[in-house]
């Protein structure tokens, strides 16, 4: 399997799988698996839940203290250190694929369609 390492300012270096079609249905359904039930999830739930499945399914490596099982969900930081790799993630997958898959971004930005990370305004004002 291909992979590619990353560095993401402040958290670290990150070694990932390159996304294939297997591991884009891989993370679909851990992304159902998030939303299961809801019937319109917020805005909000479908940015975290994005940004879990597709770390959890493509990261290989992840440095020392970056561990999705353990993060704890009441630090403001954990949602920002989310987003942060999340992103860093997307931009790399648009570079190295040089602009394909831009008509799809459920396949490879947000499970939602939308490539911008919506997070709540206590977070936001908690990280800010």
């Amino acid at each position: 399997m291909k992979t590619y390492e990353i560095t993401v300012d402040g958290v670290g270096d990150f070694t990932f799988k390159r996304r294939t079609l297997r591991l884009s249905t891989m993370i679909l359904g851990e992304y159902e698996r998030y939303v299961s039930g809801i019937e319109s999830p917020s805005d909000y739930l479908v940015s975290i839940a994005t940004w879990i499945s597709a770390l959890k399914v493509l990261i290989e490596e992840a440095p020392k203290g970056f561990d999705l099982e353990t993060m704890d969900p009441v630090e403001p930081e954990t949602y920002a250190k989310l987003s942060e790799v999340y992103s860093a993630l997307v931009g790399a997958e648009n570079r190295f694929r040089g602009g394909h898959g831009k008509e799809n971004k459920a396949a490879g930005q947000s499970a939602s369609g939308d490539d911008q990370a919506v997070v709540s305004e206590t977070i936001q004002s908690n990280t800010g």
